[in-house]
């Protein structure tokens, strides 16, 4: 029997996005209706990290993770020994990802 297997995107972070160590003086927050609107369908260019484990819970290390869709489609990665994964990539909210491991059941 199959053992399925979960797929769970942790953090998701701007391509570029610097680690600068410049100091700046703290501002006000912004009012509520200033916040920028992303459309359901935009795409981003992203680095996705996250993690595999089975049902259980445990890592899934040897898993390959696909972009099955969008501007991305067939970037790949594998997880490591601690199930994590790192794709980089444009996505959009609606961007599916599929997780593969013989021995274990495809989800998408």
């Amino acid at each position: 029997m199959l053992n399925p297997i979960a797929l769970i995107v942790i953090i998701a972070g701007f391509i570029g996005c610097s680690g600068s160590d410049v100091a700046s003086a703290p501002t006000a927050p912004s009012p509520l209706g200033s916040t920028p609107q992303v459309a359901p369908n935009q795409e981003l260019a992203l680095r996705l990290r996250g993690f595999i484990t089975d049902t259980a819970y445990r890592p899934l290390a040897g898993a390959q993770i696909v972009v099955v869709d969008g501007a991305s489609a067939g970037v790949s990665a594998i997880s490591d020994a601690e199930g994590q994964f790192a794709l980089s990539g444009r996505f959009s909210a609606a961007t599916q990802f599929r997780a593969s491991k013989e021995g274990h059941e495809t989800r998408t």
